[in-house]
């Protein structure tokens, strides 16, 4: 397969791959990089579960980005602080989380109900998971009755709406817990969308099996 700038594939553990400039031979061909992290140890478990079986993911262009820079900041800090533990280990949780995020996209981003519908709402999510919004709402913004928008989104994302929302908004609690660990557990819930604290925490138990005092216990 091919990528474009910014793209990028998480592949399974033990899977055997390689890579390389397609242009490699051409007297015009730019000069590329690639930037890639490898996890073992206590984190290799967690990996497995984003894959469903399946050998790799494709990670899109804006996601790559993202990722790219997580683990720019990562290496930099390990250069300039390699002692501080806890720091790294923030980091590489980082990336985790914005690996775990892209998981479930199994889509072609060329299809045009993709691009129409689904994109939109996740960008949208993605920029508005703190506000209160609803599934009714992403739906009225890309000009669909809700119940065709879940159905669509289903789909494509093997979630509906509000479960993505959710899922994308406890992923924002658990950074937040671990970076900001001196916040009070309600202020995260409003940081998240959450205007009450309590519903915060029975979704947050659900989604994790531990309340966000014990996640951000255990990551002590």
């Amino acid at each position: 397969m091919s990528f474009k700038r910014g793209q990028g594939i998480l592949i399974a553990p033990n899977v055997p791959h390689s890579y390389h400039n397609k242009n490699i031979s051409s007297c015009n061909s730019l000069p590329w990089k690639t930037e890639f992290a490898t996890f073992t140890g206590t984190m290799a478990a967690a990996f497995r579960e984003m894959f469903d079986e399946k050998e790799y993911r494709l990670i899109d262009e804006n996601k790559g980005i993202e990722v790219s820079e997580a683990i720019n900041k990562a290496v930099e800090d390990f250069k300039e602080r390699s002692s501080d533990t806890q720091m790294l280990s923030l980091d590489c949780y980082g990336i985790m989380l914005l690996l775990s995020d892209q998981s479930n996209h199994t889509h072609d981003s060329d299809d045009q109900s993709y691009v129409r519908f689904i994109k939109p709402v996740i960008d949208a999510i993605e920029e508005s998971y703190m506000d209160d919004i609803s599934a009714k709402e992403l739906a009225d913004g890309v000009f669909v009755s809700q119940q065709y928008l879940s159905r669509v989104f289903t789909e494509f994302m093997n979630c509906s709406v509000y479960e993505y929302l959710t899922n994308y908004r406890i992923n924002k609690a658990k950074e937040l817990l671990l970076i900001n660990r001196r916040r009070k557990v309600q202020d995260i819930a409003s940081d998240v969308g959450y205007s009450d604290a309590s519903h915060f925490i029975v979704m947050f138990k659900k989604l994790t099996g531990m309340t966000p005092a014990q996640f951000r216990k255990l990551h002590i």
